[in-house]
């Protein structure tokens, strides 16, 4: 957790007492380096409840619970493996990387869940594709059952796209992503730090 608490006159009291030590320019390399450690810190902490906005927005606004029909806009959550691992950073799928500098418009985000042993369809659901499976028969077809118990055969099946990572990023970037961020770097500074006049 960082936190910044600022009176008016800390600065100015940092000043003086480097000042009587004879280190102006190392308290000015100090301020320096602070100023962008704590811009850094904010930013690293505002784009990440950025992404946590995104990743809840995608579990529960496009992914439809309980099992039963299929809805054409939303992944149907049977196991609930993909929505765990597109919020738990625990699961071995899920995927966060975030980087920033400390100051401009610099960052970058890839987040999600990424297909794995445990979890083969991610990338299928979002974007849609045409799957062949081993054959669960003899037959040379592979067998499923349908969500309303209907049984088929088939080589290969085409899954229909049901994105939920990329509506739930439109949903919360809109877009002007440089002014969500600095709408979440302005909360941050207000719930983490204040600044006493």
């Amino acid at each position: 957790m960082f936190q910044v608490n600022i009176h008016a006159t800390t600065p100015f009291k940092m000043y003086a007492y480097w000042k009587n030590k004879g280190a102006d320019k190392r308290l000015e390399r100090l301020l320096q380096r602070l100023r962008l450690e704590a811009q850094y810190q904010v930013r690293m902490v505002a784009l990440k409840n950025i992404v946590k906005k995104v990743q809840r927005t995608a579990v529960n606004d496009y992914m439809h619970k309980g099992g039963g029909k299929p809805k054409a806009d939303k992944v149907t959550i049977r196991s609930g493996e993909l929505a765990t691992a597109v919020l738990n950073k625990e699961h071995p799928s899920h995927v966060e990387i975030i980087k920033t500098s400390a100051a401009g418009h610099n960052f970058s985000a890839i987040f999600g869940a990424k297909g794995s042993d445990e979890l083969p369809y991610p990338g299928v659901q979002e974007h849609g594709r045409q799957i062949s499976a081993k054959p669960t028969n003899k037959s040379g077809f592979m067998s499923f059952t349908l969500w309303n118990g209907e049984h088929r055969q088939a080589a290969s099946v085409y899954v229909p796209p049901r994105p939920f990572m990329q509506p739930a990023l439109k949903k919360v970037v809109k877009n002007d992503a440089a002014a969500v961020v600095n709408d979440e770097i302005e909360k941050v500074i207000a719930r983490l730090g204040f600044v006493r006049w």
